[in-house]
């Protein structure tokens, strides 16, 4: 099996196994399918949570958790709307990836590590 690498523009790599390659390619690219969908279908609720996050002062230092519970949206139809509206949130540059996880904080969460963010709105 080949050693999944990352080259210096954060492209993924696979030495000697493209096959291995092509499957987290795959992968990828379902997911983004799958953010697509539910963005697609929480269009109002995400309208509305964009907003809300367009206007979070800059500068200040969060996770995806912190984000859902400052902003104070209803529940969206699918829970995986919150992951699609911090993806948006980084390809609109209104959040920045610091390079640093913590723990969630929320009973159902399980304490999983999250990345952190700095908004730059």
């Amino acid at each position: 099996m080949g050693v999944l690498m990352v080259n210096r523009m954060e492209t993924p790599v696979i030495a000697g196994d493209l096959f291995q390659w092509a499957k987290c390619n795959a992968a990828a690219q379902a997911r983004e399918e799958g953010l697509d969908r539910v963005t697609s279908n929480n269009a109002t609720w995400m309208e509305e949570a964009m907003r809300k996050l367009s206007r979070l002062p800059s500068g200040r230092i969060c996770t995806g958790e912190g984000i859902r519970i400052t902003l104070q949206m209803g529940a969206p139809k699918h829970p995986n709307a919150w992951g699609a509206l911090i993806r948006q949130g980084v390809r609109l540059g209104y959040l920045k990836k610091t390079g640093e996880y913590r723990p969630m904080k929320t009973k159902k969460s399980h304490g999983r590590e999250t990345p952190v963010y700095m908004v730059t709105t």
